[in-house]
């Protein structure tokens, strides 16, 4: 509040008015100077000077207001030249009798209030007359007694409050003033603080409070207020003056001050407040905060907006927000002021709001409900201050960060929210609220059923030119919004062609980006769109007056006489240019040289040709250079350039190259109404072919294989587009291109046998490559090329050499392998599973065995030693360079990588049929691939489990059917999905969203042999978007489109990470809020009653019924969509459920399978990893790799003795040889029939294991998981022997 703003509130609320006291004046004027006797020419001059000073008394009474000032003032400069006077005035203040002080406090009061004191010189000495008085008086009325005199304490109370009156006026906007009051009387200071806090008076207290707002305002004395405690002393204020706007107002902005203005680092006195939250907690400890929220509801907009201003800085401090959220009526206050302001209350309004919704959701769900509020919001972007509209934006975005009912709500209450904060985005055009205008625009994208009509307010448009502005933060939100529309439907798909999105994804998918996911998500957009069942609509209306043409929306008039040429882009969905041709003359048409303008990318671009007039046959003739009449057309070739006077003619065209035009569509007649649609989905192949990927491609063939230069963009793209299955022929027909990726691999193969160092980079693009041949290989026709051209060799090799790296890296950590010792009777054997402090090392026990390794025949044992083999020797003779080993476990995450996409690669390859398996069983993918397994970590194995076992079990046994039980349909699943070997679980490594159903359905009509219903359930092995439910024989899956269970009328699903069910598109599911959020583990049960209702459970716990009434003439799979990577499994009832289902209700499994197969409770899926066992086996060339290992456990009640190893089987004639250990009740007898001793098993049982290594064809053992220091060599006869477990 500024100084002036006090005095006009003084003006309002009292004081001693100068009509009031002037005719008093007069007669102090008389009674301080009587008339002395005087002579008489001395009695005639006084005469005259007597009457007009009683002239003067009467005229300030005069009815004329400008007389009466004017004498009024005439008066009080008489007295304030008289020193006389001005000294008896202060005499009479500083006397001990208070009659004397009422009378000259009351006369100065007079003179300070109307007269202007500034460098009079009394000035001073007045300021420190009425301070003193009101020190006093003060001191005077706190030592008052019960027998002091009611009429004395009046007196008293009168003197105060005459002085402190005149003492703000002499203060009041006065710098110097108010320093020479608190220099020379410090005391004064608290002295109005003791009054403002107990004065009994009003206006005491008010002109205290004025006073001390005089002195917080100045820099020089607001510390020495905070010294006596004013901050206490105000807070009490703003709860004692509830109800006075004024004195409310002046106290919240001295608190406002003390908060953001004191330096409380000079402080002095340890009682109060050190820091701003500290002062907050004295504020709300005197009781102020619902005061001030109080204050919200005043009608004067200054105490309003220094009410806000304190609550603002309790906000942005984090203090108290719960406690001022829970005030009661404190949104309504708030909606209430913010609809009858002035901006800066908007502003202050705005952001508390903001600061009170971080981090409280509770608050969050008030505002929205808060339908007052909500609808103020439009209003506000349209402000023209640049804050109102930011702070209204970032509260919009943090409610609608608050899910897809938040959206709802505030399209809902917000009317017309959306088109005021489009127009926002052009009014305040800077790159910050732009960023934030992106980010909240996608989370009202979330809201698939509200896009059509976003879209029509103008969103679409919005984000359009989001990605076609040059800051790449923008860029990424309106890429992963075009993605996310193009997901949704096929009419939103057609929102953006029409809107021009092709041009823009195209122009975000070809140039360069520092955030390469700019360019992904445009691609995977493009590849979307391109699978569109809409089409481009162009309506021909042409008759003897007018030809109109219709395309989309967009109308265009090709009247005029002649040739008329209209080239429409498909790519920005807009018109180029119009041509027109016209003579007056035939001859001079054959002049005339028809050019169709011709730039990079027009090709496709569709051309409209309208020949009218009198010469229209010649323009039509003139038209041959350039018109090219496909086979596929249809238009006959006979006639084609001729015309009847009577006839309109018209043609449909699209660009070619070279700027000739390829008829598609040609109509001659009197009149023409047709209607011709182009399949939108063919354009954007077709566009995306020419423009997208084939450059890519050629850029990608720009440089070497093995060049530096990086391709990882160029091979991100290549990746996406390998999933369309138009742009993956065109990707294969492309000369070489399956042998430039190979050629990539070969040289990161080459950099393993050499042991260079390899780089990132290099790393980058063989994940590249294998990545782009893991969708490539999910197609049959593409399996035959990778096995062909070697790819898969290659990939092999690769695969090779990663095992060899991780077994140095394993070696380089392992100890030596001890001693030679006897086993101690009293060893106690280790527990199986490994310590997490101490690394395994060979089995101690059995080291007193002799080391030395001997070589079996098939037929009989060789005499022969053979090489001893320990990790040490094979390191020595191997000669690792160590700085390589550096790097491979430097890049380990990387590597996992690579092995990762390159099992899938075979495992893809391995799980179709034909001969391919044949071949890939040649190339020693079986045991390539089990060597992988057994050698990585415990991360890439639970990504590697499910390819890798299907793998192995399409290739080893290639026969294998199902024996009736209910399992998954690996002939209804998408193309990129992962069925494992028992088709009970899936998992999808690709971007699209594939979907697969069970091999078995169930009917509604009442033949199932269940009561009540089905059930099965679903284990999670991650938790991000996935659709379970079931699906009917009319549902179709479109994993490029985004389509899965639920996304159609002939599915239902349940999707626990978004908390939503579906059973249509996304734009009639309105309220399909469900369920609670799932996590991985967790187990989702699904259930089926007979009357049609599905209803889910989480964790065993029933989430309700989901839906109702099911179709009863159809029959229902189960069912799963899954995005990218995320995994499943099923259980039917093959095994027990981990809940029990209702009563009446059975499982899948036993509705189909007459035979019940035993359940267990628990399935050991655990593999010993060679991390864990470290067989000490190798050759002076280099490191073997595991290829197969198994463990089995002993325990008291095995059958002893216990045999385990491994035999060779071949045919009758050849026989068969056997590897293997015997196990007594308290010996182990090894091969070379070795024994060694340990004590009985008491404690725990006896784990142990037998390993092979191919093609050495060494054996070796463990117990407990570690492996004896001795390797067994067996000299087979034939190289195709093949090996089974020998228990």
């Amino acid at each position: 509040m500024t100084a002036q703003y006090t005095r006009n509130a003084l003006m309002l609320v009292g004081g001693v008015g100068v009509l009031v006291t002037t005719a008093q004046l007069v007669k102090i004027y008389h009674w301080l100077f009587p008339l002395p006797p005087q002579t008489e020419d001395e009695q005639n001059h006084s005469t005259e000077k007597s009457l007009k000073l009683e002239y003067l008394a009467e005229l300030v009474n005069w009815p004329s207001v400008e007389v009466r000032r004017s004498a009024e003032q005439l008066l009080l400069d008489r007295v304030m030249k008289n020193e006389v006077t001005l000294d008896l005035l202060v005499s009479w203040c500083m006397s001990k009798d208070l009659s004397l002080v009422e009378k000259g406090v009351t006369v100065m009061c007079v003179l300070v209030k109307s007269v202007d004191l500034r460098k009079h010189p009394k000035e001073n000495e007045f300021l420190s007359t009425l301070t003193e008085v009101l020190i006093n008086t003060s001191s005077l009325y706190h030592q008052q007694t019960s027998d002091t005199g009611l009429s004395e304490a009046g007196l008293l109370e009168k003197i105060q409050k005459l002085a402190i009156c005149g003492l703000f006026e002499v203060i009041c906007d006065g710098e110097s003033q108010k320093m020479y009051m608190v220099e020379h009387h410090e005391d004064i200071v608290g002295c109005v603080l003791t009054l403002v806090t107990n004065s009994q008076s009003k206006e005491v207290l008010r002109y205290g409070l004025f006073i001390a707002h005089q002195l917080t305002v100045q820099d020089s004395t607001r510390n020495l207020l905070m010294e006596y405690d004013g901050l206490r002393c105000i807070a009490m204020m703003i709860v004692r003056n509830h109800g006075d706007p004024i004195l409310q107002r002046i106290s919240l902005q001295i608190l406002v001050v003390f908060l953001t203005a004191c330096d409380l680092t000079v402080l002095k006195n340890e009682a109060i407040p050190k820091d701003t939250k500290a002062m907050l907690s004295e504020i709300v400890h005197q009781g102020a905060l619902v005061p001030v929220v109080v204050c919200l509801r005043s009608e004067d907009p200054e105490c309003t907006y220094w009410a806000l201003a304190l609550l603002h800085e309790f906000v942005v401090n984090e203090m108290y927000k719960e406690e001022i959220c829970s005030v009661f009526g404190l949104l309504r206050s708030l909606a209430k002021t913010l609809s009858a302001s002035d901006a800066s209350i908007q502003r202050l309004i705005l952001r508390l709001t903001c600061f009170l919704c971080l981090q409280n959701d509770d608050f969050k769900r008030e505002v929205l409900n808060s339908r007052d509020l909500i609808k103020r919001l439009p209003v506000c972007f349209a402000s023209s201050e640049r804050d109102i509209a930011h702070w209204c934006l970032v509260l919009v975005h943090d409610l609608a960060f608050m899910g897809k009912s938040s959206v709802e709500r505030l399209l809902e209450f917000g009317e017309g929210l959306m088109p005021s904060m489009v127009s926002m985005v052009h009014n305040h055009g800077d790159i910050a609220m732009k960023r934030l205008m992106a980010e909240t625009l996608g989370f009202f994208c979330s809201n698939e059923h509200l896009l059509l009509r976003l879209v029509s307010d103008g969103l679409l448009t919005t984000i359009l030119n989001f990605a076609s502005h040059q800051d790449s933060e923008l860029q990424f939100w309106a890429s992963a919004m075009l993605l996310n529309m193009a997901m949704t439907s096929d009419e939103m798909k057609f929102e953006i062609l029409k809107s021009g999105g092709l041009a823009v994804l195209m122009e975000l998918v070809i140039a360069e980006h520092e955030n390469t996911q700019i360019a992904v998500m445009a691609a995977k957009s493009l590849s979307m769109l391109g699978h569109t069942d809409q089409s481009l609509s162009v309506h021909l209306v042409c008759d003897g007056d007018n030809c109109r043409l219709a395309i989309n929306d967009s109308i265009y008039h090709l009247n005029k006489p002649g040739l008329n040429i209209l080239i429409w882009s498909t790519l920005s969905s807009s018109e180029v240019m119009i041509l027109h041709y016209d003579v007056k003359n035939a001859w001079e048409v054959k002049d005339t040289k028809i050019v169709i303008p011709y730039k990079q990318h027009d090709e496709g671009n569709l051309v409209v040709i309208s020949v009218r007039g009198p010469l229209k046959q010649a323009w039509l003739r003139a038209m041959r250079d350039v018109l090219l009449f496909q086979e596929e057309s249809q238009i006959p070739l006979k006639g084609r350039y001729d015309l009847t006077d009577e006839d309109q003619c018209i043609l449909l065209c699209t660009m070619a190259p070279g700027g000739r035009l390829a008829v598609s569509f040609l109509e001659k007649a009197l009149e023409i109404n047709t209607q011709c649609r182009y399949p939108y989905g063919e354009v954007v192949n077709q566009r995306v072919t020419d423009i997208a990927v084939v450059p890519t491609v050629k850029i990608l063939f720009s440089t070497p294989p093995s060049s530096p230069i990086s391709k990882v963009a160029e091979l991100e793209l290549l990746e996406i587009f390998a999933r369309h299955f138009v742009l993956k022929e065109t990707l294969l027909t492309c000369d070489g291109f399956v042998e430039y990726l190979s050629s990539i691999i070969v040289s990161f193969n080459e950099l393993f046998l050499s042991q260079d160092i390899f780089t990132p980079i290099q790393v980058a693009h063989c994940l590249g490559v294998l990545r782009t041949l893991s969708v490539l290989s999910i197609y049959e026709t593409c399996q035959g090329q990778l096995i062909d051209k070697g790819v898969i060799i290659h990939i092999i090799m690769l695969l090779y050499h990663l095992t060899g790296s991780w077994i140095n890296s394993i070696l380089d950590s392992q100890e030596g392998l001890g001693s030679p010792n006897e086993l101690s009777e009293s060893y106690t054997w280790e527990s199986p599973i490994p310590s997490p402090t101490k690394p395994r090392s060979p089995l101690d026990s059995l080291s007193d065995l002799d080391i030395n390794s001997h070589q079996l025949g098939v037929d009989q044992k060789a005499e022969e030693p053979s090489k001893v083999l320990q990790p040490n020797s094979a390191k020595e003779s191997s000669g690792i360079n160590p700085d390589f080993m550096k790097k491979v476990v430097e890049y380990e995450e990387l590597l996992s990588s690579l092995a990762r996409f390159a099992i899938l690669v075979l495992s893809n390859c391995a799980e179709s049929a034909g001969s391919n398996k044949e071949v890939l069983a040649e190339m020693g993918c079986v045991h390539m691939i089990w060597s992988v397994l057994l050698c990585c970590g415990s991360v890439l194995k639970s990504h590697l489990a499910l390819p890798i076992s299907t793998a192995m079990t399409s290739l080893a046994c290639p026969g294998k059917k199902s024996n009736g039980n209910m399992i998954l349909n690996r002939h209804h699943k998408t193309p990129a999905l992962l069925l494992s070997s028992d088709q009970l679980q899936v998992r999808n490594d690709n971007w699209t969203f594939e979907s697969i159903s069970g091999n078995q359905g169930i009917k509604l009509d009442g033949s199932s042999l269940s009561d009540k219903g089905w059930y099965y359930e679903v284990t999670l092995k991650s938790s991000g978007i996935i659709q379970i439910g079931w699906c009917n024989e009319m549902c179709v899956f479109g994993p490029e489109k985004g389509l899965g269970v639920g996304d159609d009328v002939n599915s239902c699903s349940f999707d626990g990470e978004r908390c939503k069910i579906w059973n249509g598109p996304a734009s009639i599911n309105v309220e399909n809020d469900y369920g609670s959020q799932w996590g991985e583990g967790d187990v989702v049960s699904c259930l089926m009653s007979q009357s049609g209702d599905v209803s889910y459970w989480l964790k065993g716990s029933d989430l309700g019924v989901a839906f109702k009434g099911l179709r009863r003439d159809v029959t229902w799979y189960p069912a799963v969509s899954l995005s990218t990577d995320q995994q499943v499994k099923f259980n039917f009832g093959s095994s027990h459920f981990r809940y029990e289902p209702p009563i009446g209700y059975k499982s899948l499994h036993s509705e189909f399978y007459t035979r019940e197969i035993p359940a267990t409770n628990s399935f050991n899926e655990h593999v010993l990893f060679v991390r864990d066992l470290l067989p000490p086996l190798s050759d002076s060339d280099r490191l073997p790799i595991p290829s197969l290992y198994y463990e089995t456990t002993v325990t008291l009640d095995t059958d002893f003795p216990f045999v385990y190893g491994l035999r060779t089987v071949t045919d009758e004639l050849a026989g068969s040889s056997k590897v293997s250990c015997s196990i007594n009740h308290d010996s182990i007898t090894l091969p070379d029939d070795t024994q060694a001793r340990f004590g009985p098993l008491e404690s725990l049982p006896l784990t142990l294991g037998c390993g092979l290594v191919l093609p050495q064809g060494a054996i070796f053992f463990t117990v407990n998981g570690r492996p004896i220091s001795k390797s067994f060599l067996l000299i087979m006869s034939k190289c195709t022997a093949l090996w089974e477990i020998v228990r």
